[in-house]
């Protein structure tokens, strides 16, 4: 059932998928002893922990596809990001693409652009191409498209999620539509 947000969030536990992150205010030595009784917990049910995957106590690295950065606030993954403005750069120079090639770039933006909420409303002509059948069909992008895509190159760097902010007292969730 529903309950309220405590009032005290000096840690927050974030599960993607097969990820769980622990974030705290406290320190390396309770997200370790709480990390590790987690991981017994799951370990008792025949689940083992992606070795490659796994880090404790940082301040500094990718979570989720995204990066960590002084422990204080994520932004988008810079490898990830040079490709989806390399992507675009390419298809404002060229001027045309293929609805299933714009589709990719999109999902690349929106996924960083889920760190910064608003910047989704930057697009709207964008994903009526994306709709377009055929969906291999090259074909000319329009102004308005060319536009949507120069404001994610504009914007790029505001693609952060600031974790000083004051805790929310609302449980959010999100899907890939």
């Amino acid at each position: 059932g529903e309950r309220p947000t405590p009032e005290i969030l000096h840690e927050a536990y974030a599960l993607a998928t097969d990820d769980v992150m622990h974030f705290t205010k406290v320190g390396p030595a309770l997200a370790r002893r709480r990390m590790e009784s987690l991981d017994a917990a799951l370990l008792a049910h025949g689940i083992e922990k992606h070795l490659a995957k796994y880090e404790l106590g940082v301040s500094n690295g990718t979570c989720v596809g995204v990066d960590l950065c002084d422990g204080t606030f994520f932004t988008a993954h810079a490898p990830r990001l040079a490709l989806l403005l390399a992507a675009i750069i390419e298809v404002i120079s060229a001027g045309s693409c293929t609805p299933r090639q714009l589709h990719a770039i999109l999902g690349a933006a929106q996924w960083i652009f889920l760190l910064n909420r608003p910047l989704f409303s930057c697009l709207d002509s964008a994903y009526a191409f994306t709709r377009l059948a055929p969906e291999h069909e090259e074909r000319a992008i329009g102004d308005d498209v060319l536009c949507e895509l120069s404001m994610i190159m504009a914007l790029s760097p505001y693609v952060e999620a600031d974790l000083r902010r004051a805790w929310s007292f609302f449980f959010a969730a999100t899907d890939a539509s």
